[in-house]
């Protein structure tokens, strides 16, 4: 399971249980806690598909016979937050080299 496909069960198990027993306690609380944990899974999807971006160009780069080192060029840039709206940049070091191919 993909972690998008975890957070969108994880989403429909937390309103399946609020809508079947109520809600107990403090909601707000409560929220704040299933927003942290939303929060981390979405951290961690915008992670893994920054990475997994990166590395696929860095093959394709390899591939198209423009070497390793240009392909070392490919970098992420993490934008972490504490709520749901992480952010991720790819990009290269060599925008001038890249763009002309």
């Amino acid at each position: 399971m993909s972690p998008s496909q975890a957070l969108h069960n994880y989403a429909l198990l937390i309103i399946y249980v609020m809508i079947g027993i109520g809600i107990e306690g403090d909601l707000r609380r409560l929220m704040e806690t299933r927003l942290q944990v939303i929060g981390q899974a979405v951290n961690a999807t915008v992670v893994k598909a920054a990475e997994v971006m990166k590395d696929d160009l860095r093959r394709q780069t390899e591939a198209a016979g423009l070497g390793k080192r240009l392909a070392e060029s490919w970098n992420v840039q993490i934008y972490r937050n504490n709520g749901i709206n992480a952010a991720a940049m790819v990009y290269t070091t060599a925008p001038a080299i890249m763009g002309s191919h």
